[in-house]
C-alpha cells in the first residue's frame, strides 16, 4: 500500500508539472510512460478460521520470511478490501488550505462537490 500511495504522489507531480507548464500531449504520455509502474509485490498470508468459541486460540504458522506486523498489515489490507468496494479517497493540500482528505463512494456527484472553489 506504501509503494501505491508513493507512486499516486509521484503521478499527482508529474500531472502538476504538466498542466502548470502546458506540456503538449506528446511530452506528457512520454513522461507517463518513463514513469515505473509502482513496485506491487503479492505475499502469502498465514491464514486460519477464526475459533468459534470466545477465547479460544488459533496458532498460524507464518510463510518463510513473513514477520508478525507484516501479517498483521496485510490481513487489515485484504480485510480492507473486501469492506471497502468502491470508495474513492481525495485527498488535497493547497497553499492556501490545510490539508485534507474526503471520502465517497464512486465518484462525486460533481466536479463542484469534490473541487469547490478552484472551478
Amino acid at each position: 500500500m506504501q509503494s501505491l500511495w508513493f507512486w499516486l504522489g509521484r503521478l499527482d507531480e508529474l500531472a502538476a508539472d504538466a498542466l502548470h507548464d502546458d506540456w503538449p500531449i506528446d511530452r506528457l504520455e512520454d513522461a507517463l510512460a518513463r514513469m515505473a509502474a509502482p513496485g506491487i509485490e503479492t505475499q502469502a498470508v498465514a491464514t486460519a478460521p477464526l475459533p468459534q468459541a470466545t477465547g479460544a486460540l488459533v496458532t498460524l504458522a507464518l510463510p518463510p520470511g513473513l514477520d508478525i506486523s507484516r501479517q498483521i498489515g496485510l490481513e487489515a489490507q485484504a480485510l480492507w478490501q473486501t469492506q471497502h468496494h468502491g470508495r474513492a479517497y481525495w485527498y488535497t493540500c493547497t497553499e492556501s488550505r490545510a490539508p485534507s482528505l474526503r471520502v465517497s463512494r464512486g465518484l462525486p456527484a460533481t466536479a463542484a462537490d469534490l473541487l469547490g472553489a478552484t472551478i
